[in-house]
């Protein structure tokens, strides 16, 4: 008989056991789905700085492209420009003089 009654606290004390270990795994369970969702949630964070890095690149390389153009516009573009400008002033004040005169 006494062996039977430590059979049966035996048998309570493991079924406590298991219990105990059926909560901790149902913890760790949800533990590891909240790590998991925060990992998938960085992973996408991740791919949007990829992308907005990406287009950062881009808009840098557009940026020197347009700044390079500028810069070749106004150093080429600028003395011919100004010339043929002041020519063209001067040639219609010419004209405009010629034309106030009194013809012969």
């Amino acid at each position: 008989e006494e062996d039977l009654v430590r059979a049966q606290n035996d048998l309570e004390e493991a079924k406590d056991s298991c219990k105990d270990a059926e909560e901790e795994l149902k913890d760790e369970q949800r533990k590891t789905q909240e790590a998991a969702m925060e990992c998938k949630n960085l992973l996408k964070q991740k791919k949007e700085a990829e992308q907005l890095e990406a287009e950062v690149q881009q808009l840098m390389k557009e940026k020197a492209r347009l700044d390079d153009a500028l810069v070749g516009t106004a150093n080429s573009a600028d003395q011919p420009m100004m010339s043929t400008l002041g020519s063209r002033d001067v040639s219609q004040h010419v004209l405009r003089k010629g034309a106030d005169r009194p013809g012969p």
